[in-house]
């Protein structure tokens, strides 16, 4: 990774400050003065890190403080709105019986919302121009805002770069309908919607009983769609 000269930006989510380090001197000084109104005088907890290309690589990255790469380009404009999308995400207000989901899925063109179950979309990476290519994007929230409907709701980007580029997006005006949950096959996911409403209840935020009803909903009505994680191209292949 490049030796990153920017100062990191701290921004207060809910009182605990969280870290985004930018290597990029005027996508640093932008989002800086995007959230601006959020930013937090404590030193934060690491959450992203934009790394510009280094050691012959040609690709911008966000990577979370896992290690995993939540979006790759040429072009590090795609990347700085990928990171303000995930950023917005953590500061955004669930409306009354929504709850948080810190889960990633990906959306296609009709409005129709997939969540993935680790490890799809994690490991392996997420191949943008492949995802793209089966007509869908991934959403850049590490947090979805979730409401008993099972819709994800729509969210705003507070950052100045609104375009993640293909195979990506930010945000969204209307919401999005959550249709499937893809699990990893040959796992006890596979053929338990009971387990994998469990895991997701795991993963919210929210009073106990709107963690209930949604994650209840999600196992109810939402198709499993078993994915092999050991067979490269797996996922476009499902989603073809």
């Amino acid at each position: 990774m490049a030796l990153v000269q920017e100062p990191p930006i701290d921004i207060d989510v809910d009182g605990l400050a969280v870290r985004l380090v930018v290597d990029h001197p005027e996508g640093a000084a932008r989002l800086r003065e995007a959230f601006r109104p959020h930013l937090s005088d404590q030193p934060g907890e690491f959450g992203f890190v934009v790394e510009a290309p280094a050691d012959g690589q040609r690709l911008f990255r966000l990577v979370d403080r896992s290690g995993i790469a939540l979006a790759r380009s040429k072009d590090p404009y795609h990347v700085l709105a990928s990171a303000a999308g995930h950023v917005a995400s953590l500061l955004a207000v669930p409306e009354d019986g929504a709850v948080r989901l810190r889960a990633r899925a990906i959306a296609n063109g009709d409005g129709k919302a997939s969540l993935l179950a680790p490890p799809i979309g994690m490991s392996p990476p997420i191949i943008e121009r492949r995802l793209d290519k089966c007509g869908y994007a991934i959403l850049d929230h590490t947090t979805l805002v979730v409401n008993p409907g099972l819709q994800i709701c729509p969210t705003t980007t507070l950052g100045p770069f609104t375009d993640p580029g293909p195979a990506h997006r930010s945000h969204w005006d209307a919401p999005l309908d959550l249709s499937r949950v893809l699990v990893p096959a040959g796992t006890a996911l596979e053929t338990s919607p009971a387990l994998v409403a469990s895991m997701l209840a795991g993963a919210m935020l929210g009073s106990r009983t709107d963690v209930f009803a949604v994650a209840s909903a999600i196992g109810e009505r939402c198709p499993l769609l078993a994915v092999d994680t050991m067979v490269r191209g797996s996922l476009y292949s499902v989603l073809g």
